[in-house]
């Protein structure tokens, strides 16, 4: 059951009420966001929220039973705080969000927090952009437990894997970048950061990391184009790959002990195939 504080409470009974509603977005990067539909700003546990942007965010709604229900927030980009450039990077992907009432009138009143959850998807429009407020219901959508796979199911250089992932990161800063899938700017071993991860420092792309494709002399090969196109000089750190199979992990990191796959148990088609002649079956 939901607690409000007594004077919230009483304000929402009295029938005449000067609510508002506030949204606090906590983006991967550290950087926080809070506004409110409010005509004038206010500071609520020592943030400000800001009533300058304008806060749009379609019909809150509950569901019974564990179904996701989802919400819309639409904003307007700017040139400095809610920019354009930021959702196209994908830097608001995946942050974590707060929506709450609160009297305007006497901030003191406390908050009746209507939702929290992650943001999802952003959607761009010509002038506006509109994002997913994922409620904490999504996390019930994901797959909880282990299970088998022949490839290896965890992460290089996570606590499972063990690896360390200091010697395996390079710095380097872009050569050339023909298009927004390819750049080089570091020399290794064919394959050395195949299903890599390569981050960007600097440049428009600053803060922005992709999966490697494919590597070859000195040539990244970008699984997801970038959303900027990269210049010459821009920074980047780049991390070695794992192609989560046995011989890797063995002959690569000589960790076959923390390999986390299953690669000799039998799939559905041997189970369900039929018995060869001269099997003895």
């Amino acid at each position: 059951m939901k607690a409000l504080s007594a004077p919230l409470l009483a304000h929402y009974q009295s029938g005449s009420t000067t609510v508002a509603t506030a949204l606090r977005i906590d983006r991967k990067d550290g950087a926080v966001f809070a506004f409110t539909s409010a005509d004038r700003d206010a500071v609520i546990d020592g943030v400000r929220y800001l009533a300058a942007p304008g806060l749009e965010i379609s019909n809150v709604s509950s569901a019974a039973g564990f179904a996701v229900d989802n919400l819309e927030l639409t904003v307007f980009p700017d040139d400095t705080l809610l920019t354009r450039d930021s959702f196209i990077a994908g830097l608001w992907q995946g942050g974590r969000f707060e929506l709450f009432e609160y009297n305007w009138a006497d901030v003191a009143m406390g908050r009746n927090v209507l939702k929290r959850g992650w943001l999802g998807e952003s959607r761009l429009r010509a002038e506006a952009v509109t994002v997913e407020l994922r409620s904490l219901r999504q996390a019930l959508q994901q797959q909880v437990g282990s299970y088998t796979t022949q490839t290896c199911r965890w992460r290089l250089g996570d606590a499972r894997c063990t690896v360390d992932l200091a010697p395996l990161t390079h710095l380097g800063v872009v050569a050339t970048a023909p298009d927004r899938y390819t750049i080089t700017g570091l020399a290794a071993v064919d394959d050395y950061y195949t299903d890599g991860v390569i981050a960007f420092t600097s440049g428009l792309n600053a803060g922005v990391s992709r999966k490697v494709r494919a590597f070859a002399g000195n040539t990244f090969t970008l699984a997801t184009p970038l959303p900027f196109p990269a210049a010459v000089g821009d920074a980047f750190t780049a991390i070695a790959g794992c192609r989560k199979r046995l011989q890797d992990c063995r002959d690569t990191f000589a960790n076959v002990l923390n390999f986390g796959g299953e690669p000799h148990i039998p799939g559905i088609d041997a189970l369900t195939a039929y018995p060869a002649a001269g099997s003895g079956a």
